[in-house]
């Protein structure tokens, strides 16, 4: 196939390789890599297959609903558990594509992203789960806004909800085609679902789609939110009623009102945030990233502080527990540990020397850790003490 990428989504293209990779590992792209088109039909088109040996594969988040896990991964791998992680049971999922996140805002409702621009539904708690989009239809829907809110900006028809220049929306139309020629080849890293109903999803070469009907259908944000260069968005969090997106270069964004405005948010950082945590009831938002980097905000992003932390590995999740601790994990094996609000954590080797990808609680004795080798089960009480 011939490609029509202009010099910018070239440049694009290559950080993908280089960003992407060094959030999930080089090894979920390179389907993408060999033959991005093929691939990424096959995978959409064909269901997970059922393996006893799914808990040990390559996992990218894990959530917790009610009394119910669920965890995603590679070749389209879906998992929930009913007895805190003892034991786990494979979900009937119709894609093969590597999954990099999940959010179930309702115990029986929940929403799976990855790669090949695939969202999925499950209304029964994560057991089943139906396909809502994919790439090849995100392409259709991102060129289609982009060109008419360029006719509209030719036009002097102004759009408020605007956040870029004629000259970089030209440039932002120019690529969604490119895109929609070269197929589904963007991968989506992260959800987040307010109720069953709003829901925000972000990806690479700053993708942002948003659904206020549960799915049924979505909304491209290109051109709201201010990153004409098309920057990865990594993460999407919300601390209360506001929203926040942060990824490359130290691109955060926040919406105050459930995703219809955006501003950029003036970053203590420019490296990449691969992730963000927040606590509502703590008015706290955590982001971390490369090399160890770690910083809090205690007044909705608007001010930040450095968190200090022993380690210079990149961190990819984290998670905040009802008791006020904090955890976050990475590469390395390392799992972070310390108390909300607090300036800095004490670090932990738990055995493997893999990376990490999402971590959250169990209950006041353990927490699940996901990554590399699979699912992991550890007893809080082994962080009690600081391991070099």
């Amino acid at each position: 196939m011939k490609s029509i990428f202009s010099a910018r989504a070239t440049q694009q293209r290559a950080r993908l390789h280089l960003g992407v990779a060094t959030l999930l590992t080089a090894t979920f792209l390179l389907p993408m890599v060999s033959n991005p088109v093929r691939a990424a039909e096959d995978a959409l088109e064909a269901p997970a297959v059922a393996s006893d040996l799914v808990s040990r594969s390559l996992l990218l988040d894990v959530t917790k609903v009610g009394s119910r896990l669920v965890a995603v991964g590679e070749r389209g791998h879906i998992l929930f558990s009913d007895d805190s992680g003892l034991s786990w049971h494979q979900a009937d999922v119709p894609v093969r594509v590597t999954l990099t996140a999940v959010s179930f805002p309702t115990p029986t409702h929940g929403w799976a992203v990855g790669h090949d621009g695939v969202i999925l539904h499950s209304n029964d708690g994560g057991e089943t789960w139906r396909k809502q989009l994919d790439g090849h239809q995100i392409n259709e829907l991102v060129e289609k806004q982009a060109q008419a809110l360029l006719a509209d900006a030719e036009a002097g028809v102004g759009d408020e909800r605007l956040a870029v220049s004629l000259e970089d929306m030209a440039i932002l139309a120019e690529d969604a085609q490119a895109f929609l020629e070269e197929g589904p080849t963007r991968p989506l890293l992260d959800v987040s679902f307010s109720n069953e109903r709003e829901g925000i999803v972000v990806g690479a070469f700053g993708l942002i789609l948003q659904t206020r009907d549960g799915g049924a259908s979505w909304q491209s944000l290109i051109g709201q939110v201010e990153n004409a260069f098309g920057f990865h968005h990594y993460a999407v969090e919300r601390l209360g009623g506001t929203v926040f997106v942060a990824g490359e270069a130290g691109g955060l964004h926040r919406s105050r009102d459930s995703g219809e405005s955006w501003e950029r948010l003036e970053s203590p950082y420019d490296g990449s945030f691969f992730g963000l945590v927040g606590d509502a009831s703590r008015n706290l938002l955590i982001a971390y990233g490369l090399r160890g980097h770690v910083f809090q905000s205690r007044d909705q992003g608007d001010t930040w502080q450095r968190v200090r932390t022993p380690i210079d590995s990149s961190i990819e999740g984290g998670a905040i527990l009802p008791d006020g601790s904090a955890l976050l994990v990475g590469h390395g094996g390392v799992l972070l540990n310390g108390k909300v609000g607090d300036l800095s954590f004490t670090s932990h080797h738990l055995g493997s020397r893999g990376t990490y990808s999402a971590v959250t609680g169990v209950d006041e004795h353990h927490a699940i850790i996901v990554g590399q080798g699979g699912i992991h089960r550890i007893a809080r009480s082994s962080l009690s003490e600081k391991v070099n």
